[in-house]
C-alpha cells in the first residue's frame, strides 16, 4: 500500500517503538514528522544497554519519560519467541489455559517480566491520555494473559487482525530467488497478526489473505546469501508497505486529535 497523505510540516509529534527489531515502523513514522526513538537491545547484532528494556535502569527511565508525557505514541513489538504456539515444539510450557507457563523455564519467566513492564508502561501512557499499540501473532498466548485481556476490555481499545502476506511479507526463499534469478512467482509469508491499540484508525489495516499468491510458512530454515536463515526470524521484520500503512494511520489519528482539541 502507498502513502496517501503528506506528512505535516507544522505539527511535530513524538513516539517510541519498543523491541523495534529492524526499526521499519520507526523509519515510517519519522517520514510523517513523528520524531521516533527506537529501542532494540541488539540492533545489527551489537548490544546497546540503554536500549535494553530488560535492564532495570532503562525500564525505569522510560517509565518516567512516559509519565512525564514525552511520547504522544508508544508501540511494543514485544518478542513472541516464548509466546508463539511454535514454542511448544521447543519444549515451551505456555498454553491458552496457562499463558504464563508453568514457571519451570527461565526464558518464559523473563518474557513474563517483559509483559509486566510493558503493561505498566501502557497503563502510564493510557492514564495521561497518550496513544499506544501492541503487536504479536494472532495465535500468540500473550492475548490470553490477564494484562492484555484487561487492556482489551477498555472502552478506548480496538483490535486489528491482518495477514502480513497482504503487505508483501517475503520469506528469505523469495529474496534468494531474486538474487540468483530463480523464478518462484509471487511467494509470501502468511503471518496472521494482531494489533491491540487505542488508535481506532489502525482498523484500516485489517485485511485477510486474498489467496492470490503462494505461501511459505514461517517455519524451518533456508539458505540466503550463503547463510542459513530462520524463516521465523525473517518474518519478525514488518514489511515496508505495512509500516507505511501503519504510520499513515497513526499520523491521521494524531492530526485528528489535534484538530478536535484532544
Amino acid at each position: 500500500s502507498s502513502i496517501i497523505a503528506s506528512p505535516s510540516q507544522t505539527q511535530h509529534w513524538t513516539a517510541a517503538e519498543y523491541y523495534s527489531g529492524a526499526g521499519g515502523l520507526s523509519k515510517a513514522l519519522r517520514r510523517f514528522n513523528i520524531s521516533t526513538t527506537d529501542y532494540e537491545a541488539y540492533p545489527d547484532g551489537v548490544y546497546i544497554q540503554h536500549k535494553d528494556l530488560d535492564i532495570d535502569e532503562t525500564f525505569k527511565q522510560e517509565l518516567i519519560r512516559i509519565k512525564n508525557g514525552c511520547y504522544d505514541y508508544i508501540h511494543f513489538g514485544i518478542p513472541c519467541t516464548t509466546w508463539g504456539t511454535l514454542s511448544i515444539l521447543n519444549g515451551g510450557t505456555r498454553r491458552k489455559f496457562c499463558p504464563y507457563g508453568t514457571g519451570s523455564l527461565v526464558r518464559e519467566l523473563l518474557a513474563n517480566i517483559q509483559l509486566a513492564r510493558m503493561y505498566e508502561m501502557i497503563e502510564a501512557q493510557e492514564k495521561r491520555g497518550g496513544f499506544w499499540s501492541i503487536e504479536n501473532p494472532l495465535s500468540s498466548f500473550i492475548w490470553s494473559t490477564t494484562e492484555l485481556s484487561s487492556l482489551k476490555d477498555l472502552s478506548t481499545t480496538m483490535t486489528s487482525d491482518f495477514a502480513q502476506c497482504m503487505f508483501k511479507l517475503r520469506p528469505p526463499d523469495y529474496l534468494e530467488a531474486q538474487r540468483t534469478g530463480k523464478k518462484v512467482g509471487d511467494l509470501r509469508t502468511r503471518k496472521y497478526t494482531r494489533i491491540l491499540s487505542n488508535i481506532p484508525s489502525l482498523c484500516s489495516i485489517s485485511v485477510k489473505c486474498d489467496g492470490k499468491h503462494s505461501h511459505v510458512t514461517a517455519m524451518g530454515s533456508c539458505r540466503c546469501k550463503g547463510r542459513t536463515v530462520k524463516r521465523s526470524v525473517a518474518a519478525g521484520a514488518y514489511p515496508k508497505s505495512l509500516c507505511n500503512a501503519w504510520a499513515q494511520s497513526v499520523h491521521t489519528h494524531l492530526e485528528s486529535t489535534q484538530q478536535h482539541g484532544a
